[in-house]
């Protein structure tokens, strides 16, 4: 694997570190937490209302914007840590590839 290859590779390593600390700690437990009770909180009250002029529309269709937004918030995390597991299999992949191929016209070349 060439430096560069083996400096991303470290780079993602040390990010995933970083997020999965961050996911076993209880200030995210605490706040992932707060963040379902509030999502429940505003279904409930979603799903109570009734539309009754446009007004109320408005305001059940903000409230469903707040919902997606808080579950995006909470999900980031999780979507984080696929992203850096899919870049690091990704560069992994691509070095054992590389060295196949080398050693694939080294023994060509013999």
């Amino acid at each position: 694997m060439d430096q560069d290859k083996h400096q991303r590779l470290q780079g993602l390593y040390n990010n995933k570190k970083s997020l999965e600390d961050l996911q076993a700690s209880g200030g995210w437990k605490m706040l992932k937490s707060s963040i379902d009770e509030q999502c429940r909180a505003r279904r409930v009250s979603v799903f109570q209302n009734r539309i009754t002029d446009l007004d109320k529309c408005f305001e059940l269709a903000t409230l469903q914007g707040e919902v997606a937004g808080m579950q995006f918030a909470g999900a980031l995390l999780e979507i984080l840590l696929h992203d850096i597991n899919v870049d690091i299999n990704g560069l992994l992949t691509q070095a054992r590839e590389e060295e196949e191929d080398e050693q694939h016209s080294a023994s060509d070349n013999e």
